[in-house]
């Protein structure tokens, strides 16, 4: 928000800080001042010129030759305007004036005649206007600052204060802070305007006191739409505001002043004779002030007539109310509305306005009828007509907070001490209205603090008009304890650790996705946003894999079939339960072709043999066991279970039904692991220390004839049963059938690799361990030492 430091000094007279400073001591306060910009610097040796000689040029029919004084001095200047006249006053830029679209005004000659300076237009100043020179009034004195004489004699403080701060959006609400941090008094306006007696002929009615808290409405009659004064005109236009005309001007006054939104209706656009604040109506049309035509829902407030809507309720008002140049009679809204309803309706709509953006933060209530004053004064100062009585219905009102303040408390979260007069002296600066207790203070906190609900936010006032430069610099006490690493934040970095060795690309993706592309992959909808950002994004994704696929899908065009994808988030299941999980996506070749070999295709097993590493890496043991699972190709894909028998998750080749839906010309490989079985003892798992050993460890081949209805998962798990003596590492290192194998019998043949760690170990025990183990295989499971 942009605030003006001339307007502030209106409000604190006492007020001597430098701009500069000021914006740095409300940083420091909270408060942070984003710029601060001295509009005048644009106007540099830029001053009022009046013209007191004007002769046609001799060369140029369409030139004159000026002489122009400021007063001390007196210029030749060259000028092309057709409405240049004697006497007339016009902004005068010297030599070396810097215009504010970047000219640099130097000494020229044109058609021979030479100009020290040049008189400027509206257009050339970075100013709305007609053509031609800008003309000035003729009250203004030659050689005076034109920032001055156009009201540009001020400086801008541009602040950005937290969501919780609305209070502080606006120059009176600013100002309450800046007298607490210098010790200012507020210089407060007297309200000059007669109590009216005159009953309004207009009747208001709330139908949704949650979403309107208390509302206020003034019929006056017989106002004049008219411009508004220059220095008003210019203070808007200053604060980024465009000038309309003098009601609107001074309802956007009024905003800027004290922070409280405001409406003026046309009371001969009002059907009815009253006004309905209520809910719209499903699928209702409304046009809105910026000429566009909006649908509306239950759930969006609305002011209306007995007919239509006049207004979107704290956020923009209606085509057919507005204020217009035909305008005689109005009725003036000052009211104060639900913040998370206009924060909703704004959002849904897309429309951020300066109400919208005050309410959505919260308005005061209680400042509705000093507001109401403060406006119908201006009103009737700039336009004239007749007020009538009030109307304010404020239904449910607003209940003071009350919160208690520890002294002992304070001393303990800053660290040092401070006077009980000190903070007593604060307190009532902030208008708290403090009452002494053993402990410290019971506080009341302002209407307009909407930010104060816990004791530590008082804390936090001490310390923000103190200054923290007030507390101790020293390093704070604290205990050593042993390190307890979060395990899904570990997972999530193991797993990243882990794959990017392994070629693969790290993704991040929203948590929103389409619906319609998991219909393609044959998935339910997932669980829907109420509010979504698109329907592109409107439910969360219930698998990882759907937004891997839709990065492929982007990626292959650009990169080719060769890619490596993977990513670490969270899924969400219909219940909106999150769940942790790292899923991945390959396909093309091994390594790149060179000039020595070609490169294979990545195939099931080298997914299989990555995962088995992942989960070695964080010592979890894995079983593969068969299973038919949406997305994955029903002959190439497993299931990983861990040593529980709880699923983890699984990998295989995409379904080909999917690959054909999504036109892809080669089918991917992919996987997903679910954290959650896997996190219970992962920061016990990974810190591991084997001691290497110095005796040798001896191999052993086993080659078994087995049924091809026996997995090699299956004979693994019978080994591990076992359990035999010193075995070590197992690994299989052939698969064969046919041949002279009988039909549906395969052979298996595995390296085992036995070591004992205290000593060497002699053929014979080894043989003697080895072959009880095949004595024992072949009764088990059945199969033939070959």
């Amino acid at each position: 928000m942009k605030i003006s430091y001339s307007w502030l000094k209106e409000i604190l007279p006492g007020l001597k800080a430098h701009p500069q400073a000021l914006g740095e001591r409300l940083t420091n306060a909270g408060i942070e001042v984003e710029a601060v910009t001295n509009l005048a610097d644009s106007y540099k040796n830029i001053v009022v010129g009046e013209v007191v000689e004007l002769n046609r040029h001799p060369n140029a029919e369409k030139l004159s030759v000026c002489k122009v004084s400021t007063g001390k001095e007196v210029f030749q200047i060259v000028c092309g305007a057709s409405n240049v006249l004697l006497h007339g006053k016009y902004p005068l830029a010297k030599i070396s004036a810097k215009l504010p679209n970047g000219m640099v005004i130097a000494t020229a000659k044109l058609r021979g005649i030479d100009s020290y300076g040049m008189l400027c237009s509206a257009s050339e100043l970075g100013l709305e206007g007609e053509k031609g020179l800008l003309e000035l009034p003729s009250h203004v004195k030659p050689g005076e600052e034109f920032a001055k004489v156009y009201g540009f004699h001020d400086t801008i403080l541009e602040i950005s204060p937290t969501p919780n701060r609305g209070d502080v959006l606006s120059h009176f609400g600013l100002a309450r802070e800046i007298a607490i941090l210098y010790g200012l008094p507020l210089k407060t306006k007297d309200i000059k305007l007669k109590k009216e007696s005159k009953i309004s002929p207009l009747k208001v009615r709330i139908e949704n006191k949650k979403g309107c808290y208390r509302y206020a409405a003034r019929v006056i009659l017989g106002v004049q739409i008219a411009p508004s004064p220059l220095v008003l005109q210019r203070r808007l236009e200053n604060l980024g505001l465009r000038s309309i005309n003098n009601v609107v001007d001074a309802t956007n006054l009024i905003l800027l002043e004290w922070g409280h939104p405001v409406h003026a209706f046309d009371l001969d656009k009002i059907e009815g004779s009253q006004m309905i604040i209520r809910h719209a109506k499903d699928n209702a049309s409304f046009k809105t002030l910026d000429g566009v035509e909006r649908k509306l829902e239950s759930n969006d407030l609305v002011v209306a007539d007995a007919v239509k809507p006049l207004a979107l309720a704290g956020i923009m008002g209606g085509e057919d109310s507005e204020v217009t140049n035909a305008t005689k009679n109005i009725v003036l809204e000052v009211a104060a509305f639900s913040e998370s309803s206009i924060r909703q309706t704004s959002r849904r709509l897309g429309i951020l306005t300066e109400s919208s953006y005050r309410f959505a933060r919260g308005v005061s209530a209680s400042q509705v009828d000093l507001v109401m004053e403060h406006l119908t004064e201006l009103i009737l100062e700039l336009a004239g007509g007749n007020a009538y009585s009030k109307i304010d219905l404020y239904p449910v009102c607003q209940k003071p907070i009350s919160l208690s303040f520890r002294k002992a408390r304070l001393e303990k979260i800053l660290g040092t001490s401070f006077s009980s007069s000190h903070v007593l002296s604060l307190f009532r600066g902030l208008g708290f209205n403090p009452k002494k207790n053993k402990t410290g203070f019971r506080v009341t906190i302002p209407p307009h603090r909407f930010d104060l609900t816990r004791e530590i936010d008082l804390i936090e006032e001490v310390v923000r008009f103190t200054g923290f430069d007030a507390l101790p610099s020293r390093l704070p006490f604290f205990e050593a304890r042993p390190i307890y690493r979060d395990a899904g934040l570990v997972f999530s970095q193991k797993a990243a650790e882990f794959w990017k060795a392994q070629g693969f690309r790290e993704t991040i993706h929203y948590s929103f996705i389409d619906p319609a592309f998991l219909s393609q992959l044959g998935l339910a909808g997932g669980l829907k946003l109420t509010n979504p950002l698109s329907s592109e994004l409107s439910v969360l994704r219930p698998t990882l894999l759907a937004s891997l696929l839709q990065g492929y899908l982007s990626l292959a065009p650009r990169y080719g079939s060769d890619l490596r994808l993977f990513e670490v988030r969270k899924i969400f299941n219909e219940r909106g339960e999150e769940k942790l999980t790292l899923a991945g996506l390959y396909s093309g070749k091994k390594d790149m072709d060179n000039w020595q070999h070609t490169s294979d295709k990545l195939g099931f097993y080298e997914g299989k043999g990555w995962l088995e590493s992942f989960l070695n890496f964080l010592g979890v043991q894995g079983v593969w066991k068969p299973a038919q699972m949406p997305l994955y190709h029903p002959g190439e894909s497993l299931a990983l279970y861990n040593e529980a028998g709880v699923s983890v998750g699984h990998l295989g080749l995409l379904h080909p039904h999917i690959q054909t839906a999504l036109k892809l010309g080669n089918s991917p490989y992919i996987f997903e692991i679910e954290a959650s079985p896997i996190l219970k003892n992962i920061n016990k798992n990974l810190l591991k220390y084997n001691k290497i050993t110095q005796f040798p460890k001896v191999i052993r081949d086993l080659s078994l004839v087995a049924s091809t209805a026996l997995s090699y998962q299956e004979i693994l798990d019978e080994i591990k049963r076992q359990n035999p003596s010193w075995l070590v590492d197992l690994n299989l290192t052939d698969l064969f059938s046919g041949g002279n194998l009988a039909d549906g019998k395969h052979s298996l043949t595995m390296s085992l690799t036995y070591q004992n760690n205290e000593r060497t170990l002699t053929d014979e025990e080894v043989n003697r361990v080895h072959f009880d183990l095949v004595e024992k295989l072949t009764k088990s499971l059945a199969v033939e030492l070959r």
